[in-house]
């Protein structure tokens, strides 16, 4: 299999963090106001052929019995990739055994033409062990060369495959689109048991603008940073492919994930907050009156405020740092840092945003006596 060097130029990393979201959002937008069955989508089909097409997926998601056919081919370059590896390192390790029986023969030969003690049969001893170490050399190319043969063959099988479908997927999309629009697929998990009674009677709190708009900037941040989730899915797909189908595997996937899951943590803080989901030690708490559940939140909000706002001033100290000496990372991708510190100031703003709406409701609700 050839090789590939990929490079992620740090341009388009926070390019594709800010539009893959706006895009995912708008098609999610434009596939609810869409009324009728929900067909296959050609450049969908496109897609996942460029991706995961070598596995068959774009036949899988037409549902075409052929998929499968693509299965074995990848299974067998994932298998002839192990070989290769193999036989570099029988190729690495003959070629060392090689290059120190010729010093050994350099050796004998100086100790003959110096007359020295059994220098003689020194030299034919080297000269057998050179022998042989060329004997393993030759031996482990073949087997290297071999083994690169049937792989290279294989992937031009599944390379050919694919060509073929790049002109064959529109007819088998059009074909599957006629059957679906003859029998729409009902999804038989979904049902709506309308004589269940709601287990849990809410009151909705009180609210004012300012915490209607403050909720609804968290639940935008946290629709948006939830696209980072299929962001991650391609990255590591992509690892996994350069990996093991073409022996490259990047230098830069994991950090560009390990940075942006910190940043998905800093700013769904707000989102999390927002809908309840951060932890709280609640033996005591939940055996309250609703009454006295919404008064301890106020009264101990002192100690949410605290720790927001010391994340709020740490934050900023970091970003001033940060910029100022034009921090980056130590890897070979050298991404910068201050963009990262500064999602890190705007995920701690978010949660002091939405730490100060929740105490406004909680503070709303009390007033108006509705519990």
């Amino acid at each position: 299999m050839p090789t590939i060097n990929l490079h992620l130029p740090h341009w388009l990393y926070w390019a594709g963090l800010i539009l893959f979201p706006l895009i995912g959002t708008a098609l999610a937008w434009r596939s609810r106001r869409h009324d009728g069955p929900r067909l296959p989508s050609l450049p969908f089909a496109y897609m996942l052929l460029l991706l995961a097409g070598f596995v068959g997926a774009h036949r899988v998601y037409l549902k075409n019995r052929w998929w499968w056919v693509f299965v074995p081919l990848t299974l067998a370059v994932i298998i002839g990739n192990g070989h290769i590896r193999d036989g570099r390192e029988l190729v690495s390790a003959a070629r060392a055994d090689v290059q120190a029986a010729a010093v050994q023969v350099r050796r004998a030969e100086t100790a003959v033409q110096n007359n020295a003690r059994n220098a003689t049969q020194r030299l034919e001893t080297a000269r057998a062990q050179a022998a042989e170490a060329d004997a393993k050399m030759t031996a482990a190319h073949v087997v290297l060369d071999r083994a690169e043969m049937v792989t290279r063959t294989l992937a031009l099988v599944i390379a050919g495959l694919l060509a073929a479908d790049l002109v064959l997927l529109p007819f088998l999309h059009r074909n599957r689109r006629r059957v679906e629009e003859v029998t729409p697929v009902v999804n038989p998990y979904h049902y709506v048991n309308a004589e269940a009674p709601s287990a849990v009677e809410t009151v909705e709190a009180p609210t004012n603008g300012f915490t209607r708009a403050i909720d609804r900037l968290s639940e935008l941040v946290g629709g948006f940073i939830a696209w980072w989730t299929v962001i991650a899915v391609f990255f590591y797909y992509t690892e996994v492919v350069c990996r093991y189908l073409f022996n490259s595997p990047t230098t830069f996937v994991h950090e560009a994930m390990f940075l942006m899951f910190g940043m998905m943590y800093l700013l769904c803080g707000g989102y999390g907050y927002l809908i309840d989901a951060h932890v709280r030690v609640d033996i005591v708490w939940a055996r309250m009156r609703p009454r006295l559940r919404i008064l301890a939140d106020v009264l101990t909000s002192v100690f949410f405020f605290i720790f927001a706002g010391t994340l709020v001033a740490t934050s900023w100290i970091y970003l001033d740092t940060a910029w100022e000496v034009k921090e980056v990372s130590f890897s070979d991708w050298g991404i910068q840092y201050w963009p990262i510190k500064g999602v890190m100031l705007l995920g701690s703003v978010l949660l002091l945003l939405q730490g100060t709406s929740k105490f406004v409701k909680d503070v709303l609700v009390l007033r108006s006596g509705r519990v």
